[in-house]
């Protein structure tokens, strides 16, 4: 993916920050949000074969009384002019809910409730407050053809191994993962590259900038900074049972990852309490509780099909220094339903970094402080900095 329509090029750190706070603080990426959850509810009522099982109607009222809550910070940031788009934009939103929930009241009723509130809510917001509708989170590309994709599904041979990788990289570095959870474990793994279902984002968009334009191989060509807006309290801790769930999977050959897509299918309840019984889905129950016991064996099968915005515990210094968070992939069957899944919560606007300009930014973040001592708090890189001084 290269310039397109929804591009904005971006040639000196001055244009990037201009670029970032018109995006965040308009109703752009909103609108995109608001897309995405239409995509949703649709492919929720039309998918026949469930490959899309996304949420429970419980649910999906949360993330409707999500929105409103942007709903309303957006209303009090956006002017007069704009406010009337905001209002059509909420108006197609209602006419999906009142379509494809026509045999149930309670999701329209509750999204004309809670937009209603938002109206109300906007009016409280001060003068003084500063407001953002959305957290958005970012990754830095330094090719614009690279596909955002975490590493084990790249292709089919690290897929197959992922279950190899993540055992016998504990069985050859026992104390390296000592006293981990599942999901400090994959984290370990990704910080020395070895392939798993992380995908790397930051909630600083400098870094993101920085990761856009450092790798010498790319150099020449263009670099991309992508956006992922999220809805507040979409993102999951390190210690949620959604977050372990997923982190449980490279417990799972890919023969039982695929076994497993198959009876989330088959199923006909999205929720799992053990029965019917499963060899698969309770393999997948012990496994969870070999870190947390108490785990009560009700699991939405959506969830393990979707991804899931991750912040880790600021563990690792890599993460402290990059405020780094992770995209955690369910499960899908190729490559390409992975990719469209990540692409579903990836903002289509994306800004673009020409080649001729990527040193010079780096020199202008050099200046800021944003450099490779900083972003990799390793020793080696430290020092490689320090020797280019």
């Amino acid at each position: 993916m290269g310039k397109d329509r929804h591009s904005i090029e971006i040639n000196s750190l001055s244009d990037f920050i201009n670029a970032i706070n018109d995006l965040t603080k308009d109703f752009r990426l909103y609108n995109e949000i608001i897309y995405q959850f239409i995509e949703k509810i649709k492919n929720k009522k039309r998918s026949t074969q469930k490959d899309w099982k996304y949420y429970s109607s419980s649910f999906i009222i949360q993330e409707v009384k999500a929105i409103s809550y942007a709903f309303a910070k957006l209303l009090y940031n956006t002017d007069s002019i704009n406010k009337a788009e905001l209002f059509d934009l909420q108006e197609t939103l209602l006419e999906v809910i009142n379509t494809y929930f026509q045999d149930d009241e309670i999701i329209p009723d509750q999204f004309a409730i809670t937009s209603e509130k938002a109206i109300i809510k906007s009016l409280e917001y001060s003068p003084e407050k500063t407001t953002r509708p959305l957290q958005v989170y970012y990754r830095g590309e330094a090719s614009v053809d690279w596909v955002a994709l975490p590493s084990v599904l790249r292709d089919r041979e690290s897929y197959v191994k992922e279950s190899f990788y993540y055992h016998e990289i504990q069985v050859r570095c026992p104390k390296d993962f000592e006293n981990q959870s599942f999901l400090n474990r994959l984290v370990t793994m990704q910080h020395y590259e070895l392939p798993t279902r992380l995908l790397d984002i930051t909630s600083n968009p400098l870094n993101a900038l920085y990761f856009a334009c450092e790798c010498k191989k790319k150099k020449n060509k263009d670099g991309r900074v992508t956006f992922f807006p999220t809805l507040p309290g979409s993102m999951s801790y390190g210690d949620s049972d959604k977050a372990l769930i997923l982190s449980c999977l490279p417990h799972l050959t890919m023969y039982e990852q695929f076994q497993l897509i198959d009876e989330i299918k088959k199923s006909s309840s999205g929720i799992y309490r053990e029965e019917p019984s499963t060899s698969i889905l309770n393999k997948l129950l012990l496994e969870i509780r070999a870190e947390k016991p108490a785990f009560q064996p009700r699991i939405a099968l959506g969830d393990i099909l979707n991804p899931l915005f991750v912040q880790p515990n600021m563990t690792n210094p890599r993460i402290i220094n990059q405020q780094g968070a992770f995209l955690l992939s369910g499960l899908s069957k190729s490559v390409q339903e992975a990719k469209e899944k990540i692409k579903s919560r990836m903002a289509k606007t994306h800004l673009i970094i020409p080649a001729s300009q990527k040193d010079t930014i780096l020199e202008e973040l050099d200046a800021i402080g944003i450099n490779q001592a900083t972003i990799y708090p390793n020793l080696d890189k430290i020092a490689g900095y320090l020797k280019n001084q």
